[in-house]
């Protein structure tokens, strides 16, 4: 994707990235569907440490330290690969700027959550909010506050 940077994304075509590959453009679709699918190759990786962290949470923890750790864990995994590499800087400057990619991450998100965590997640938010309210009902009544009170 370092092809895209001198030309610019909108510009740059996937006869352009499968070149600068070496490859052919038929060899570059039987492994990239669309040219925002080599930008994005790793967010599968990504996607599956997030659900490794919540399947492994403790049952009464809080879903905030469950999605903390499952952030935390994707960081790493970009910190390790894509900082280095200068990766993480061009994808971030691309999702920010390009709809063609922002689409593609908005739908590599939702179907993530459809196909690959919607029973587990479903599942674990569903008993973290029953535990977490449970926690709320038997906590010291001179411990709660007021909504939009203040200190």
């Amino acid at each position: 994707m370092s092809r895209a940077a001198p030309l610019g994304y909108d510009q740059t075509s996937v006869a352009d990235i499968a070149e600068a590959a070496d490859v052919s453009k038929r060899t570059f679709f039987l492994h990239f569907p669309t040219k925002e699918d080599v930008l994005l190759a790793d967010g599968s990786t990504r996607i599956d440490l997030a659900v490794q962290a919540i399947e492994g949470r403790r049952p009464d923890a809080p879903m905030s330290e469950v999605l903390a750790e499952a952030t935390k864990n994707m960081i790493a995994n970009t910190a390790a690969g894509d900082l280095p590499n200068g990766l993480a800087a061009l994808r971030a400057r691309l999702v920010v700027t390009t709809p063609a990619v922002q689409a593609r991450v908005l739908h590599t998100m939702f179907t993530a959550t459809r196909f690959r965590c919607r029973a587990t997640i479903g599942q674990r938010l569903v008993a973290s909010c029953r535990n977490d309210a449970s926690r709320l009902r038997n906590s010291s009544p001179t411990r709660r506050r007021p909504l939009g009170a203040v200190g």
